[in-house]
């Protein structure tokens, strides 16, 4: 798919390659398959001609025009003096990409080796890509031209060098495509060599933003009426140029990988999946499992169309679509009724629903599924639902009427025909057990899951269960009447579980009483499972010693007879086996 309107007849293509064919392209090597063969190119201007029909992919070969490569032609160019220099590639019968690379430094002469320096997809032209970047007198330039989707024919290379005494700024990284959700704070970012002495501007959508001259742009908040394109202009001496642009669309679904594409080859790599289906490339990551909307059951997909061209092979969409086309692939995660609008949007759309089998082989593989045009609310909206069939791709795309442009919103909801399946309870964790003294607040719970609704009980040792409407105990204050082993009992109409035992032991600190015949009695509880063991010292600063005349932990009440004349000074403490949480 590319934009803008074609200049180039084929008769005239044919014309102009015998031209180029002659003189002007005796001292020129044209582009071969293979990068180490690759032969080099001179000059400040120049034009060369070739062909990429039967040439092939090399591995670790980079994405040329941020696309897949498919069938690479390679050269190399050696600028002659510094500046400015602008590469353009027009294509006969295909869709042409555009990459330009460099060498590390240092790093041996290997396709793993190259650094992206600027790439297209689509120019200003049909059949065209477009390129503008600094250079530095002397350095190489490896020149890589590609088909989009394996497409091939013959191409048409040109340059043309204009040098300047001030240093180009080199962009030698940018900020990629992404979906935000409303309200995300958006940063975008162009890292550059060289950017003293140069002014910058941000642009979106060709519109230059106020007081946006620096290397970073940010959003703070974003909206749908920022959804679109944005990049950088470089001024620098006499010459100004543009960075690539990048896309910032919104998505209810929270997934920065799923983007509407001018192309659907490209919307297949950037899908929105609800399950591990793998479509014709392999996706980066499939939409989590969990809730309806994560999973893609219910969700809007905001972006803008306003660069957007049509293939002159591609369908005309419901008899209407003839403006520009955005494509948005969608893998239900379960079979139902998906209903898809593209209310809310700000031009006259036609809206429209394919199928496909693998291997997808361009539009000739596309099956219409359904579309629509103005049944929308509005009157220009479009509106449409059909019968989906789990993990089955589709691609929904988005035209404008009479060439109509501007921000599309894609709503689009299934609603499934699952019935539901039962799931029997589980408890997957319970509190640990407890060791608290009297008076601390004991709560227990337990992280259970199973098919609602559930009932739960909780069965204590020496006691009837007390029933509680989730899986949460709060007993309040510990009393010595708390000690015991607690079980957690769930129950729904597939069948019951019973979780581990929980240990609850409470303790008191122990008191010295003076009895009425005058001796002298130790007591405290320990009433639990866990031991609570008695200690005694005659001096704190040296160590406790466990005290041997009576059993702790035994539960209940503990009293203990003191003899004055053997313990002539003691300090008592308990110590509990396991810590107090």
């Amino acid at each position: 798919m590319l934009n803008g309107t074609s200049i180039w007849a084929k008769g005239w293509f044919r014309v102009l390659l015998l031209l180029l064919a002659g003189a002007r392209l005796v001292h020129a090597q044209a582009p071969v398959d293979s990068f180490a063969a690759r032969g080099l190119l001179t000059g400040s201007a120049g034009t060369v001609a070739g062909s990429n029909v039967g040439a092939t992919v090399e591995p670790d070969e980079p994405r040329h025009g941020g696309k897949a490569p498919s069938r690479s032609m390679w050269i190399r160019w050696q600028a002659p003096a510094s500046g400015l220099v602008k590469f353009e590639v027009e294509a006969q019968d295909f869709d042409v990409l555009l990459g330009v690379y460099r060498l590390k430094a240092g790093a041996p002469a290997a396709l793993k080796s190259l650094e992206k320096v600027a790439q297209n997809d689509d120019g200003r032209r049909e059949r065209a890509a477009e390129v503008e970047f600094g250079t530095r007198a002397g350095e190489y330039y490896e020149i890589a031209i590609d088909g989009f989707a394996r497409s091939s024919g013959a191409f048409v290379l040109k340059w043309q060098l204009e040098a300047l005494d001030a240093v180009v700024p080199v962009i030698i990284n940018g900020p990629a495509d992404q979906s935000y959700r409303l309200g995300n704070r958006v940063v975008l970012f162009y890292a550059v060599e060289d950017a003293d002495d140069v002014k910058l501007h941000w642009f979106f959508n060709d519109i230059e933003l106020e007081d946006q001259e620096g290397l970073t742009l940010v959003l703070p908040s974003l909206t749908e009426a920022q959804v679109g394109q944005y990049r950088l202009r470089v001024d620098v001496d006499r010459v100004r140029f543009f960075t690539e642009p990048v896309e910032v669309q919104l998505t209810t679904e929270g997934d920065a990988g799923t983007l509407a594409r001018n192309k659907p080859e490209d919307a297949m790599e950037s899908p929105l999946v609800g399950s591990a289906w793998v479509g014709p490339v392999v996706r980066r990551g499939a939409a989590p499992a969990g809730d309806g909307v994560s999973r893609g059951y219910s969700g809007s997909q905001v972006f803008n169309t306003v660069y957007a061209g049509r293939d002159p092979a591609e369908p005309v969409h419901c008899g209407r679509g003839t403006g520009a086309s955005y494509w948005f692939a969608y893998v239900p995660p379960a079979a139902g009724t998906l209903s898809v609008d593209t209310v809310g949007s700000s031009f006259d759309t036609v809206l429209a629903v394919y199928t496909y089998e693998l291997p997808y082989l361009g539009y000739a593989s596309l099956r219409n599924v359904e579309c629509d045009d103005n049944s929308g609310p509005d009157g220009t909206s479009s509106r449409l639902r059909f019968a989906a069939q789990s993990d089955r791709p589709y691609l929904v795309v988005v035209d404008g009427v009479n060439g109509a442009k501007g921000r599309a919103r894609l709503n689009y909801l299934l609603e499934t025909n699952l019935v539901p399946v039962l799931v029997a309870p589980r408890v997957i964790s319970t509190s640990k057990d407890r060791v608290v003294p009297v008076g601390m607040p004991v709560s227990l719970s337990a992280e259970v899951e199973g098919s609602p609704p559930l009932t739960f009980r909780w069965l204590v040792s020496g006691s009837t269960a007390v029933v509680t409407t989730n899986a949460l105990l709060d007993l309040g204050p510990a009393v010595p009447a708390f000690g015991g082993t607690y079980r957690l009992e769930v129950a729904n109409a597939v069948g019951s579980v019973t979780s581990a035992p929980v240990a609850v032991t409470v303790w008191s600190s122990p008191v010295l009483t003076h009895e009425a015949a005058g001796g002298l009695m130790l007591r405290y509880h320990a009433a639990g499972p866990a031991l609570v063991a008695l200690e005694a010292t005659p001096d704190l600063t040296q160590p406790w010693s466990p005290w041997t005349t009576g059993e702790a932990g035994v539960g209940g009440l503990v009293q203990l007879p003191v003899d004055p004349a053997i313990t002539n000074k003691l300090f008592w403490r308990l110590n509990p086996a396991a810590d107090a949480p």
